[in-house]
């Protein structure tokens, strides 16, 4: 970040200032001007693992890795979400799985978790995606707030529903 002070700033008893120290007070180009850099860190998903095929109704085992590869350790809490998506893209048509709360992190330091998860018996059948995404609720300050998604294809088998009585039901007397 670059930061610009001036030109016309006066000390508390009215003197003009000389931000630039040319020696001339008060001109246009009497600009006071500084560099700084925010250091944040910057969280990524690295890994995501789960079973490849899952029946609707079937509990399943998903594992996460999230790196903080950023320029400073973490500071405060976030939670990691999992997602199911019709179409790898996270975005207000997925439905969140579960939640679970993240770990402090160093540079260049990593967690890995897991949590069980339920798969919906509404869920569409066929070939959906896992998601994960670190800090869901972007309450951790990051250099990059577009890394945090990570996507796996798995497939989503339906119950296949095949009548058993082909004929008038039989009354009970």
């Amino acid at each position: 970040y670059h930061v610009y002070v001036g030109p016309d700033l006066s000390d508390l008893a009215g003197n003009l200032m000389d931000q630039n120290q040319d020696g001339l007070k008060g001109q246009p180009d009497d600009v006071y001007e500084a560099t700084f850099t925010i250091l944040c860190p910057d969280l990524t998903v690295t890994e995501l693992s789960a079973p490849d095929i899952v029946s609707s109704g079937d509990q399943f085992e998903v594992f996460w890795t999230v790196e903080n590869i950023g320029l400073a350790d973490t500071e405060g809490s976030w939670q990691d979400t999992v997602y199911l998506s019709e179409d790898g893209v996270l975005d207000a048509f997925d439905t969140p799985l579960a939640t679970v709360d993240g770990e402090a992190l160093q540079i260049d330091q990593d967690y890995r978790h897991s949590v069980t998860v339920t798969m919906s018996v509404s869920a569409a059948g066929g070939d959906m995606f896992l998601l994960m995404r670190a800090d869901d609720s972007e309450d951790l300050a990051e250099e990059n707030e577009t890394n945090n998604v990570f996507s796996r294809p798995i497939t989503v088998k339906k119950p296949d529903l095949v009548p058993t009585v082909l004929g008038p039901a039989v009354p009970v007397a």
